[in-house]
């Protein structure tokens, strides 16, 4: 399944994914101020996921047998500048089994 989000806002995904492959694209969207969600549950599979480089992005997924990367080329200046009140945070959390994420931008 190949999918790009084209809304104001990204709100938030749920991503089921049994014995194949996902791609998503978020490069041509933004976040809400707070955080946002993004549920994934893969199972032999692969998801493959479009990030822009500027969104705070932490990954809480449980693995099995699998794994996760955040391939983006990130402006490293970038992180000593960023600060507390930077607010808006996309939270992929779920689980990975026999499976791999990769994120890119």
């Amino acid at each position: 399944m190949e999918h790009i989000v084209l809304d104001p806002a990204f709100r938030g995904a749920q991503i089921r994914n049994n014995f194949g492959a996902t791609l998503l694209d978020l490069r041509h969207t933004t976040l809400n101020p707070g955080k946002t969600y993004m549920d994934v549950e893969c199972n032999f599979g692969g998801i493959e996921l479009y990030v822009p480089s500027e969104w705070n992005l932490s990954v809480k997924a449980d693995t099995n047998l699998a794994g996760y990367t955040d391939k983006r080329l990130i402006n490293r200046s970038r992180e000593y500048m960023a600060s507390a009140t930077d607010e808006k945070e996309l939270i992929i959390c779920g689980k990975l089994t026999l499976s791999g994420m990769e994120i890119k931008n």
